[in-house]
């Protein structure tokens, strides 16, 4: 499985269930949100970035941007909404010993709170941009490591 979807699929298991989204958590920028089914949570990538730490093996650092956006029904009370919803996500997120062995950090860089106006109703949104940092190596090293550890018994004559 991509490191990266390995990355959301996990986020997505220990944010199920932990806020007042319930289970709408969706491992996907593009859910279908009605007014009736918020709140609710999307965790997507924007970016990735990498560098050379080891040549051989080929190895590399990489720097994801993995955005969680909360999304909640405009009402009075919307910015008090958001920010529980945030700090819900954010005690999850610095609380959890599930990821330890998924990266080598995470951090809370930036989170940006607006309104979706595309929608039938306002949407108050919350992004919540994390930096996570984790290593792998390259895929041609991948194949090389199974060549290596192919072993074939042929029949003696």
């Amino acid at each position: 499985m991509n490191k990266r979807k390995e990355i959301r699929n996990k986020i997505l298991e220990i944010l199920k269930n932990k806020t007042k989204a319930k289970d709408r958590v969706y491992s996907n920028r593009v859910i279908p949100i009605g007014s009736y089914q918020l709140p609710a949570i999307s965790i997507y990538t924007r970016s990735e970035t990498l560098r050379i730490i080891n040549d051989s093996p080929r190895q590399f650092e990489r720097t994801l941007q993995l955005v969680v956006d909360i999304a909640a029904s405009a009402t009075n009370d919307l910015d008090d909404i958001i920010d529980d919803l945030a700090i819900a996500v954010e005690r999850v997120m610095e609380n959890n010993e599930a990821l330890d062995d998924l990266f080598s950090d995470i951090t809370l860089i930036e989170t940006e709170i607006g309104l979706d106006s595309n929608a039938d109703k306002l949407i108050g949104i919350a992004s919540l941009v994390y930096e996570v940092k984790y290593c792998t190596e390259a895929e041609f090293q991948k194949v090389n490591n199974q060549l290596n550890n192919i072993s074939i018994n042929l029949p003696s004559s």
